[in-house]
């Protein structure tokens, strides 16, 4: 690095290879986006020559770089970037290479890290590398650890950091002072014993005090309701907002909102159960890691314990879809996606906390052309178009008995609904970036059909200028 004198510096080792024309596609990348630092997808080639495992990664995400180095190959920086960073450190061994790009995400801005999306790097499969297994190099391990909570604390920040599974992807648990109010908003109609089992878990899993639960009763006409009413009504942080009015999801949440006067605004689902105490702590601690942070989602699951929501990619079955869904809780995911916590283009309204000032300053939930489908997904398009970040908080599980209290849309009333709109996101948002190339998810998988994660069809691969 030292003795380096070209205008930008590329790091590669030795027994790896690169695609003949890596270099050119790297500087041209330079040169159009004027990034300073550049990466590239990956794959793996065996002693054979037979190549796998390709790594598809992400356009730059800071909280998933936390969580594990998947940047790694190929990088180019440009060599007066590099010199401000400083060189490679021998304390950090074996996760040399993270602790470097930690340390350049402090020096550049995020639009100076630019992705190329596409396999320029091949990582040679040896019996003892850690391309192979980890485990050969524990100490690579407690090196990339130390690299996070090292970076952490530059930034001023508080967490504990662990490995999962002895592997070099790490937990991030914030650690936070300040302890600002929540507002838990939960709409229901009837169906009282669920909304019940609700409020009752949040009540018994919720190990923090300042935080109030916003019941928006919509029409409720049961002698059931009136009791639950009645009985709840006595606690000293719960309260209702009665909302006479045909089911409107997003109007229902804008007129709960009114009324509160917290910092962050928790949406739930009636039929959603918490069992952590931690969650909502949990929650706070990766919105209030940067300011930049508008909204944070949980990984919810079904009762039977797979995956029914951990991060929504947009532009997919026509508007947007859940990543990872019936896909096992013990599963890692796509490059330890499920587990790690990670910027993502959308979450689900089902267990979303969302800043409120954020929440105002974009209008809150469009009540007029999205009462039902879409809504939230259009709330964080929103919040990223406001140069706000959504984080998927893979630590945050709670369960979901998805559409329990209202039942799906299947009513030709509700078919014709859903369509118009669905219509409305894509004529909103269908030119918008965010939307022709969810940035968080690789231009190499599918989005018409699940699973995801699956490659698509050639035919199908858009272009997408590198």
């Amino acid at each position: 690095m030292e003795a380096a004198t070209g205008e930008y510096t590329v790091f590669f080792d030795h027994d790896d290879l690169m695609v003949d024309v890596a270099l050119e596609v790297m500087v041209r990348a330079a040169e159009r986006t004027g990034a300073r630092m550049l990466y590239s997808d990956e794959d793996k080639i065996d002693q054979v020559g037979y190549f796998s495992a390709p790594n598809f990664k992400p356009d730059f995400n800071h909280r998933y770089l936390l969580g594990c180095n998947y940047i790694c190959h190929l990088t180019m920086i440009e060599t007066r970037a590099m010199r401000e960073i400083g060189l490679l450190r021998k304390e950090y061994d074996g996760a040399q290479d993270h602790d470097f790009v930690l340390r350049a995400s402090e020096l550049l801005k995020a639009d100076e890290i630019y992705h190329v999306p596409e396999i320029l790097y091949h990582w040679r499969l040896t019996p003892n590398s850690t391309a192979v297994r980890i485990d050969n190099k524990q100490y690579a391990v407690a090196a990339g650890i130390q690299a996070v909570k090292d970076h952490i604390t530059r930034l001023k920040l508080k967490a504990e950091v662990s490995s999962i599974g002895n592997m070099s992807i790490y937990r991030v648990q914030w650690k936070f002072t300040r302890k600002p109010k929540v507002s838990i908003i939960i709409p229901f109609k009837d169906q009282i014993e669920t909304t019940r089992r609700c409020v009752e878990a949040l009540m018994e899993h919720t190990d923090y005090s300042n935080y109030e639960i916003v019941l928006v009763d919509n029409w409720s006409v049961t002698l059931e309701a009136t009791s639950f009413t009645k009985a709840f009504s006595k606690h000293r942080n719960v309260r209702f907002v009665r909302v006479e009015e045909p089911f409107n999801y997003s109007r229902l949440n804008n007129l709960a909102v009114e009324t509160c006067k917290s910092e962050f605004y928790m949406f739930m689902n009636n039929d959603v159960f918490v069992e952590d105490g931690n969650w909502l702590p949990a929650l706070l601690g990766e919105a209030l890691a940067s300011p930049d942070i508008g909204a944070v989602g949980a990984k919810l699951l079904y009762p039977n314990d797979t995956i029914q929501h951990a991060g929504v990619v947009v532009g997919a079955a026509g508007v947007g879809a859940h990543v990872h869904r019936g896909e096992s809780v013990t599963d890692y995911g796509y490059i330890g996606r499920t587990r790690l916590s990670h910027e993502i283009t959308a979450v689900t309204a089902a267990a979303m906390l969302v800043r409120a000032n954020v929440f105002q300053e974009i209008g809150g939930f469009d009540e007029k052309d999205l009462q039902v489908a879409y809504n939230d997904v259009d709330l964080c398009l929103k919040i990223r178009a406001a140069g706000y970040k959504i984080i998927f908080a893979a630590d945050v599980v709670a369960y979901h008995h998805e559409s329990l209290s209202r039942g799906s849309d299947q009513t030709p009333e509700q078919e014709g609904r859903f369509f118009a709109e669905t219509q409305i996101m894509q004529d909103r948002w269908g030119e918008h970036a965010l939307y022709v190339r969810d940035p968080a998810y690789p231009r190499f998988f599918t989005v018409d059909l699940q699973p995801f994660f699956d490659l698509i069809a050639p035919e199908k691969l858009t272009d997408h200028p590198v």
